[in-house]
């Protein structure tokens, strides 16, 4: 099981969750995840995009197959590296991903105090399928702002998902093919929450969620995060979250920033409608009653660049 923590005044954000265990009171479950987005720059110039995260049993759905881990992570010169990467050449890009139910070397903590780390020792997946040798370490100094209710109720009392988003950046290193390699900046953001919900199919629900980060900029960090959720089933079978859902009370749109959170795009992260959107990394996984859909993308050109997590759930399992 992979290893998750968090610490620090807010331990009803994560409580039993991060020890990959979750409850079951009657009609309600709860649940929840650990999630890191970050961008950086090697100690040769070029870049580095990571997104990974660890979901505890029955998140988002009370069902067995509703857990995963994952990292997908981007690294080195995309410049004439196509040859040098399917070679195992230390110099050219890599794309590679690591997905599973359970991934026992990956280490995601938040916490306690203004400390994070993300650590990953192991084999990755090219897309080719080809295996790689992966050392990954970062250590990172976090801003975590207060916690955040989507849903009804309230903080002790909700129906929802309690949620707690941190600015972090930092620095590391990367081993690949034999190299190690400085991370010399990193910076992003790490987020983290708990899931009370309601079991039943009436009350599966589906969201589309962006989180954006500009590589690198570890003297002034900042992150964009925006989500909305919606039923996951139409019709009469969906009325319920429907309502549950009405004025929502299950979206957000904010910039992180130090030292406040902001609401809105204050720093014009989310992509713009001209610029390009290149998708590095997919993992999909079957939830049971859903798919999620995980994209590591890449947003803009030049100075403008951005890396960023787009995540969808809700495209049914037959």
């Amino acid at each position: 099981m992979s290893r998750a923590a968090a610490g620090g005044l807010l331990e009803a954000v994560w409580r039993r969750e991060r020890r990959g265990r979750s409850g079951v009171y009657g009609p309600l479950y709860r649940s929840g995840y650990l999630n890191a987005l970050v961008a950086g720059r090697l100690e040769d110039g070029s870049e580095l995009a990571l997104v990974t995260g660890t979901h505890a049993r029955h998140y988002p759905y009370f069902h067995p197959r509703s857990k995963w881990d994952d990292l997908l992570l981007v690294a080195g010169s995309e410049r004439g590296s196509e040859r040098g990467s399917e070679r195992g050449s230390e110099r050219g890009s890599e794309r590679l991903l690591v997905t599973g139910r359970n991934i026992s070397p990956l280490t995601i903590v938040l916490g306690p105090g203004d400390r994070a780390n993300i650590a990953y020792h192991g084999r990755a997946l090219r897309a080719s399928g080809a295996a790689v040798e992966l050392d990954l370490h970062l250590e990172l100094r976090a801003t975590v702002y207060a916690p955040r209710a989507e849903g009804l109720g309230f903080r002790y009392a909700l129906l929802g998902l309690q949620w707690q988003p941190a600015l972090v950046s930092g620095s590391g290193s990367l081993r690949l093919h034999g190299f190690r390699r400085r991370i010399d900046v990193a910076a992003g953001m790490m987020e983290r929450g708990s899931l009370t919900h309601l079991r039943g199919h009436i009350f599966h629900f589906g969201f589309e969620y962006l989180a954006v980060v500009r590589p690198g900029n570890e003297s002034d960090p900042a992150a964009y995060v925006r989500f909305h959720t919606r039923p996951l089933h139409g019709g009469v079978t969906g009325l319920p979250l429907r309502l549950m859902l009405a004025g929502d009370v299950a979206s957000e749109e904010l910039t992180l920033s130090r030292p406040r959170l902001l609401h809105g795009d204050r720093l014009h992260c989310a992509p713009a409608a001209s610029e390009p959107i290149e998708v590095l990394l997919t993992n999909r996984v079957d939830l049971g009653p859903a798919r999620i859909t995980r994209e590591l993308v890449r947003i803009g050109e030049g100075a403008a660049r951005r890396y960023a997590l787009r995540e969808r759930a809700g495209e049914a399992s037959e």
